[in-house]
């Protein structure tokens, strides 16, 4: 069991955990999520217009 460290400030308590081990990452999955920047196109898909009514 770990302890925790409790400090006062001035009207509210600051509590300090020690930090457990990082979780795994998982593998790479870029393969699998298709990028943001494969669509870049010179020219727009939808038009917008230049002023509204």
């Amino acid at each position: 069991m770990s302890s925790i460290v409790v400090y006062p400030l001035e009207g509210f308590s600051l509590y300090l955990m020690p930090k457990s081990a990082a979780p795994v990452c998982p593998p790479c999955q870029s393969s699998l999520l298709p990028s943001v920047f494969e669509d870049d196109d010179d020219e727009p898909k939808h038009k917008l217009p230049l002023h509204c009514s």
